[in-house]
């Protein structure tokens, strides 16, 4: 694990080879993301100029420190088996609320009307049906999916096997 000083990292980018979390509080704290390639512009998933501190190497997928790897060997562990899909920022339902739930890849009825996320858990979104296009690993809840790039774009979510 690597933390900055006492304020956020000034990056606008990043490039990986292999695996890393990144954290806005420091100590591996706040909100995180996994990076897993490289991301040319940080603004798209919320982290432009707000990076405090990062764990690299293959746990870093899973987001759990290096004395506890993610199961599979690096492969993301997965723990969400349901989530609310809410049509509004904040967790907000202007629109109304969709439930899913179950194992593995489950497709979402109504992409478009996915703004916020509530669910226990680390999970996979997707942009595309049956698990394809951009993806991103993502634990517990998203209040803004527009801060991360998959605002009204969550087709498919992967969770816990």
């Amino acid at each position: 694990m690597i933390a900055f000083a006492s304020h956020a990292c000034w990056l606008s980018s990043i490039s990986v080879n292999g695996s890393l979390k990144i954290w806005t509080g420091p100590n591996c704290t706040g909100k995180s993301a996994i990076i897993t390639e490289d991301v040319l512009d940080l603004s798209t998933i919320g982290f432009d100029n707000n990076i405090t501190s990062v764990f690299f190497g293959p746990a870093a997928t899973g987001g759990a420190p290096a004395s506890t790897p993610a199961a599979g060997g690096g492969a993301a562990a997965l723990t969400a088996t349901s989530a609310i899909l809410n049509s509004g920022k904040n967790l907000s339902e202007p629109d109304g609320s969709q439930g899913v739930s179950g194992h593995g890849c489950v497709n979402v009825a109504h992409p478009d009307q996915v703004s916020s996320i509530q669910a226990d858990g680390t999970y996979k979104l997707w942009t595309g049906k049956d698990c394809t296009g951009k993806s991103m690993i993502v634990t517990g809840n998203q209040n803004d999916l527009s801060a991360i790039g998959f605002d009204k774009m969550v087709a498919s979510i992967r969770f816990a096997d």
